[in-house]
C-alpha cells in the first residue's frame, strides 16, 4: 500500500505499511530481521507521506508507539498507534485514503417494472 520510514535512534529504516488507519498503522519488516527495539511499549518516529492542501505529497513526521508484534514464521510485522494530539496525522490520512479511493459510479436510478400486455 504505501511505505513509511521509521527512525528509532540513529537506525532508520524504509518499511512497507500494510494498512494505515486515522489512529495507526501495521508496518511489515519484510526480510528485515526483527531489531530488538520493536517491541510493544517502544517509540518510533515516523515519516508518513501525505497529500497537502495542493494535493501534493508532503512529509509528515508523527512519533508513535508500539502496541503490537507478530513475529511468525512468515516474517515480523508490527502495529502503532499515533501520537496525534492536534489531530494532523488523522486529517492527512483522511485527504489521503479520499484521494487513492477509486471514484464512485454514478447513482443509477432502478430499473422500470416490466409491461406486461393483456390480451383481449
Amino acid at each position: 500500500m504505501a511505505q513509511v520510514r521509521v527512525k528509532r535512534g540513529r537506525n532508520s529504516l524504509v518499511l512497507d505499511v500494510v494498512n494505515v488507519s486515522e489512529s495507526g498503522a501495521l508496518v511489515d519488516l519484510g526480510s528485515l530481521d526483527r531489531p530488538n527495539w520493536v517491541r510493544p511499549g517502544r517509540t518510533v518516529e515516523m515519516i508518513l507521506f501525505v497529500l497537502d492542501e495542493d494535493a501534493e505529497l508532503a512529509p509528515i513526521n508523527v512519533w508513535a508507539d508500539i502496541v503490537r508484534v507478530v513475529d511468525d514464521p512468515t516474517g515480523v510485522q508490527f502495529g502503532v498507534c499515533f501520537q496525534d494530539p492536534d489531530g494532523t496525522v488523522a486529517a492527512s490520512i483522511l485527504r489521503l485514503a479520499e484521494a487513492a479511493a477509486p471514484p464512485r459510479p454514478a447513482a443509477q436510478p432502478p430499473p422500470l417494472p416490466s409491461r406486461r400486455l393483456r390480451s383481449t
